[in-house]
């Protein structure tokens, strides 16, 4: 195991690099079919891990990497490379994950999220990146990123629903 020790206005945040069995891992929300798709066919190129999954080392309970760790376990492997930290430090801040798109048409890209939100009765407003705030809270909204536009979906009820 390697540890790293972060230090912060008096507190230390102690950063746990090593291998873990993934049966003693715990998933907390779902995976997206297209997304272990995906990497199930990477893995299969590769067989190696790049990145290692985020767990909260009292827990186990996967923070980042359920996709990571849901094709390893399909595929077999029985350990998994972490960064185990501790979940509840005042060092560790859980904040808004934005999607990030490059690359993209942005009339077509326009165009699909305006259909979508009209099909679904949901809100759209469209704002410039330079104008757009980062929040550090949760929101209501699904808060699209592509390259300098950012397209932000509200609607009467918890848009989380639609993933």
């Amino acid at each position: 195991m390697y540890i790293l020790h972060y230090s912060a206005g008096g507190e230390v945040l102690s950063i746990k690099i090593g291998v873990e069995e993934i049966s003693n891992l715990y998933l907390h929300e779902e995976t997206v079919s297209r997304s272990l798709d995906k990497l199930l066919k990477a893995f299969k190129k590769s067989r190696f891990q790049i990145h290692p999954i985020i767990v909260d080392e009292r827990s186990k309970v996967v923070l980042d990497g359920m996709h990571r760790v849901s094709v390893m376990r399909e595929l077999g492997y029985k350990r998994i490379v972490v960064c185990l930290v501790d979940y509840y430090s005042n060092l560790i801040k859980v904040k808004n994950w934005y999607r990030v798109f490059r690359n993209v048409n942005l009339n077509k890209a326009y165009s699909l999220i305006k259909d979508f939100c009209y099909k679904k009765n949901l809100a759209l407003r469209e704002v410039s990146f330079k104008d757009y705030e980062l929040k550090g809270v949760p929101t209501r909204s699904i808060d699209i990123v592509c390259g300098d536009r950012v397209f932000i979906i509200e609607g009467p009820n918890s848009v989380y629903n639609l993933y």
